[in-house]
Formats: C-alpha cells, structure tokens, sequence
C-alpha cells in the first residue's frame, strides 16, 4: 500500500527557564489518514495518521480518536486503542530528565464531565517511572476533551499538554419526505406539488462530530406495485419498469409519473391514458409500500471517508388529484310534459 510520508514539524508549549526547558513534539512522521484503503485509528489535529502499532512517536500538540470507525455500520469493540508518545527534555544535558504523565478533563465541571472519572476513558502509562516515553490509552468514547500533561519533575513549572478529541461518529439516519415543511408518506400524484427528501444522521458520544454528505437521494416504485401495473394491461409489462427517480426536489406532476415508469414514449402518448388508469388500479390493489426513498451518505472526517450508510422509506401515492371530476349535469330533456 502506497502511504505519503512526509516530516512535519510540530511547534507546542515552550517553557524556556535556566534550568531545563521542556518541549513535546518537535518533529514527527506521520502517515496520511486518506482513502487509500488504510484509515488511521487515531489522527493529529492536521489529519496525520498516530500509528496505534506501538511505536513510539513524538506527542502532537492534539490528538483525534475514533476516526476509523465512523458509522454504526462498521462494528466497534470497546476495546483500548493505544498510541506510544514520547516527550523530548531540553537541554539534552539536563542532568534530570524525569517527568510525570497524566490525563485530565479539560473542562471538569463541564455537564458531561461532572461524576465521570477521565481513567474510565484514557489512561496514561509511563515505560517506567519517570520515562518519557508513556502509552496513552483511549477506552471507549468520549463527550469532553481530555488533556494529557506531561511535567518535569525538576522544575514543576515547565510542562507540555495535548488535548484528546473523540468523533461522535453517526449512529443512526432517519429519513423524511416533506411536501413543503410538512413531514408525509403520501405523494399525492399529478397535485403539481413539491416533495423533497431529507436525511437527519444520529451522533454518538464524542467531541468533534463527523459530516455526513449525501451521495444519492433516489425514489422508486417497489416490485410489487410495479407487477399491479403490469397486471392491469397486457402492453403494460413491457413498458413500464422502476426507474429511479431524483428525490432531492421532484414536482408530482404526470412528468414525474413516467419517470418513474421508465419514460417509455409509449406511456406517454399513446398508452398515456391506460398506464394512468394502470397506476389509479395499483393504488387500489397494493396495500403494502407504493415506492421507496433511498438515500445514502458517506460519513467523513476531515480527508478521511470511513463508511457509508443507507436508509429507506416507505411511502404511499394518492389518486385523488387525478381523479376525473364532473363538469357538467345535462337532462335529455330541458322540459318535463306533466
């Protein structure tokens, strides 16, 4: 597989005291988290892949968990994801090199921070104690940032701090339809009214949320309200077939109805009037979904795409606008002999 590595130089806190001076990150090899097959578990603040393999790397100013695993499609485990960190003490002569790691809310009093204890979800170990190098745990998601302190035990005041994201990764889509800002599952056919189909994702647990872009937003008649149609006229079986149809904006107008037939020119002229009457009897006839609306989006953060996911609604067509209706009442005769 083929991975862009590139040296980023990574500028954090710099404490400059007589002493010692402290400083985290200063360079560091990172993979591109992009779409080459391979999705980093854990990324820096500008996309570049943390490897969770045990090397140990240079702690970036932020870290951004829970990238991989984006929707609810993919399975997660609550399993540890770890990353090996390594701080750098200068000057590199300083005869006490020791430091303590720790992890902490960012914001303690935060409403989803207050009663939860910041171990249950990332854990900070040291190689040894006092090292430099420590192994930070994420273990599950989380709803308030967490910063990881790193201080030098010979001067307390210098020290290093990255703050840990997690992506509240989509859960869960629901489709809607919508005749103007009203919510249906009724297309009222050749109303001239408009419909468009909207997506709403569901978020999990995490800092920072995921974006999800619609890649297709499509309505179609089902199999069985297509067979009804095929049923009602012998020429309708071989000119009338589901055509999926753009639900993004779509009119119901007798346009829209032969898109949905496949736009065979012979259901609209000269078997116009049949596959109309064919559509009215299938209405009638099919008690279960008319069509369904289909959308799919891709769930990314930042460079990264992890997942696609897909919902379906059910919906029903009415008749009532393409009814025929009475113009007129005419007698036989304009006058009655009594």
């Amino acid at each position: 597989m083929n991975k862009t590595i590139y040296k980023i130089m990574i500028p954090l806190i710099v404490f400059v005291l007589s002493a010692i001076l402290l400083t985290v990150g200063l360079c560091g090899y990172f993979g591109k988290a992009g779409n080459s097959g391979h999705i980093a578990e854990v990324t820096d603040g500008a996309g570049n892949e943390i490897l969770a393999d045990g090397t140990a790397q240079d702690m970036p100013e932020r870290m951004v968990f829970g990238v991989r695993a984006l929707a609810a499609t993919t399975p997660v485990a609550e399993t540890d994801t770890s990353v090996t960190l390594t701080a750098t003490v200068n000057p590199l002569n300083a005869d006490n090199k020791a430091v303590d790691w720790w992890a902490a809310w960012k914001n303690p009093a935060s409403e989803w921070a207050i009663g939860k204890d910041v171990s249950e979800y990332m854990t900070v170990t040291p190689q040894t104690d006092g090292a430099l190098t420590a192994t930070v745990s994420c273990k599950k998601a989380f709803g308030e940032r967490i910063k990881i302190k790193v201080v030098s035990r010979d001067n307390p005041a210098v020290s290093a701090e990255c703050l840990c994201d997690y992506v509240r990764r989509v859960t869960d889509m629901t489709v809607t339809l919508k005749e103007g800002t009203n919510e249906t599952t009724v297309i009222q056919l050749e109303s001239g009214k408009e419909y468009n189909a909207i997506y709403t994702p569901q978020f999990g647990e995490g800092t920072v949320s995921a974006q999800a872009a619609c890649i297709s937003r499509k309505i179609q008649m089902t199999d069985e309200f297509v067979a009804a149609i095929h049923a009602y006229n012998q020429y309708m079986s071989t000119t009338v077939t589901a055509s999926a149809v753009d639900a993004n904006s779509f009119t119901a107008n007798r346009s829209f109805m032969y898109e949905l037939g496949g736009n065979n020119q012979a259901i609209q002229t000269s078997l116009n009037t049949i596959y109309a009457s064919g559509v009215r009897d299938a209405i009638k006839k099919v008690s279960s979904a008319h069509a369904t609306v289909t959308i799919e989006i891709a769930i990314r953060y930042g460079d990264v795409v992890s997942d696609t996911m897909t919902k379906t609604l059910s919906v029903k067509f009415s008749d009532d606008a393409m009814a025929v209706r009475v113009q007129s009442v005419d007698l036989d005769r304009s006058t009655l002999a009594m």
